[in-house]
């Protein structure tokens, strides 16, 4: 099957500009929330957090070293310290499903958002929502089972390989061990890779051509083997993309925060020397430098913000429009 890229690519940037409302859904494809579970575990590894948990800790230590210090162990330490252990693993349970929930609704809503553009249809950010949330189950759970299913092929490959590396110690075998070694590697690799072409078609496959999660896994599986020529391009330019707008938003943060430091930097000089003067008000170079430094940090946010929707934007366009030609006559 021949894929037009380059139209592909043209249309991505294309409609990067078209609509609104599409930086609104990407702003919350893009919100970090797992930042959400480091802050959790924060909680529990600086100073507060480990005077907080000091009694808990040394209860499960005591239980740890129950050998050496069976008279500490009582009852009611091995119940706190099991409580504690539960309602951490409850807590972390509770914030990845909750942050896998979120990103996959809001990618969703975005794929909603840029199907509607492109076929032509009129935005509708509220039908994109409740499609959106239809089906953030059924693609979790293809995901987890595509990745558990993959987990499943490469576990006797990695048998496998540690099996031809011990043979390699034996001289008699030496090239046919390479020859295993080898053999492994690229089934390893090949897939890896398989896999992670699978996952660039169950999110379309579920949401746009209505498919049962478990029929997506073994349609997406197949499309990957399909077209094994077009997914290494279109991973290929995902990739450089990535790179190239990267470098993008690392010069514009770099400028930017270069401004921030020259003007704090400049006001704080100009304020030491104008200090040595007795008729001059400090506050004329300070409150204007403050300022100037308040307004350069919203833009350095802002800018940062923007080049994430826009990025964002392009990569689930770019992705939908690819499984669009790819299966326009499946």
């Amino acid at each position: 099957m021949k894929v037009s890229f380059g139209e592909i690519i043209s249309n991505s940037f294309a409609m990067m500009f078209k609509n609104k409302w599409l930086y609104v859904l990407s702003s919350f494809a893009i919100v970090p929330v797992l930042a959400v579970i480091m802050i959790f575990l924060g909680s529990f590894v600086g100073e507060d957090g480990i005077q907080k948990t000091e009694p808990y800790r040394n209860n499960f230590s005591d239980i740890q070293n129950q050998d050496k210090y069976k008279e500490k162990i009582s009852p009611e330490t091995a119940i706190n310290s099991a409580v504690f252990m539960f309602l951490v693993l409850l807590f972390i349970i509770i914030f990845i499903i909750l942050g896998l929930y979120l990103v996959t609704y809001s990618s969703n809503a975005l794929l909603y958002g840029v199907s509607f553009i492109s076929e032509n249809e009129d935005f509708s950010i509220t039908e994109a929502s409740l499609n959106a949330r239809k089906n953030v189950w059924p693609i979790i759970g293809a995901h987890t089972i595509s990745s558990i299913f993959s987990s499943f092929l490469l576990t006797p490959i990695i048998f496998l390989f540690n099996y031809f590396d011990n043979l390699l110690q034996n001289d008699n075998y030496v090239i046919f061990a390479i020859i295993g070694l080898v053999l492994s590697i690229f089934l390893f690799l090949g897939v890896v890779l398989i896999y992670y072409f699978s996952t660039n078609y169950l999110s379309y496959l579920i949401l746009f051509k209505k498919k049962k999660f478990t029929m997506a896994i073994v349609y997406s599986y197949k499309l990957a083997v399909k077209n094994i020529f077009e997914n290494f391009v279109y991973s290929f330019l995902q990739f450089f993309f990535f790179i190239f707008t990267g470098s993008i938003g690392l010069v514009v943060y770099l400028v930017l925060y270069g401004l921030l430091l020259g003007v704090v930097s400049l006001g704080g000089i100009t304020t030491l020397l104008l200090g040595q003067l007795e008729n001059i008000s400090l506050s004329i170079i300070a409150i204007p430098t403050i300022l100037l430094a308040l307004f350069l940090g919203l833009a350095i946010t802002q800018a940062v913000q923007l080049l994430k929707c826009l990025n964002s934007i392009f990569f689930y366009t770019y992705n939908y429009l690819f499984n669009k030609e790819i299966l326009k006559n499946e």
